[in-house]
């Protein structure tokens, strides 16, 4: 999968960890304000946030405890909401924040380590049932023998 990551600033380092475990596993993780200049502007960043939100096909959100203190911009928020509305795949990590995280098709998991598991054991079956690396096949009808 290609994955991007959204969670707090702070955690910038935390999630480079994270980055290197999924890129070890074959996955493609595309959030360039991992390794990004910390004194580009604000506009740049958004910019790049977004190219980078529309490349993924994949979100996971590092949400926080209420009340976990430090700075909060919240722009997790708005990849979380732009990740919504191109319905990707959205895999929250610790606690919910909002009403968004309690939809049916956001999966939220207790740590990374769920997650990974989860990831092992579902996907290869998504490859199995992706139309766009079997052109004309249908899983379905190949599992029931038809």
């Amino acid at each position: 999968m290609k994955f991007y990551l959204a969670a707090r600033y702070s955690r910038r380092n935390e999630m480079q960890g994270v980055a290197r475990e999924l890129r070890s596993l074959g996955h493609t993780v595309v959030s360039r304000w991992l390794h990004a200049d910390p004194n580009r502007s604000d506009a740049q960043a958004a910019a790049e946030d977004i190219e980078d939100l529309e490349e993924c096909s994949a979100l996971i959100l590092f949400t926080e405890e209420p009340n976990c203190g430090g700075r909060n911009r919240g722009g997790r928020h708005v990849e979380f909401g732009w990740a919504l509305g191109r319905e990707l795949d959205i895999f929250v990590i610790a606690p919910r924040e909002n009403v968004f995280h309690y939809l049916p098709e956001v999966k939220v998991f207790d740590d990374m380590q769920r997650l990974l598991l989860y990831l092992a054991e579902n996907e290869p079956m998504r490859a199995l049932c992706d139309e766009s690396l079997f052109p004309g096949h249908d899983p379905v009808a190949a599992i029931k023998g038809r």
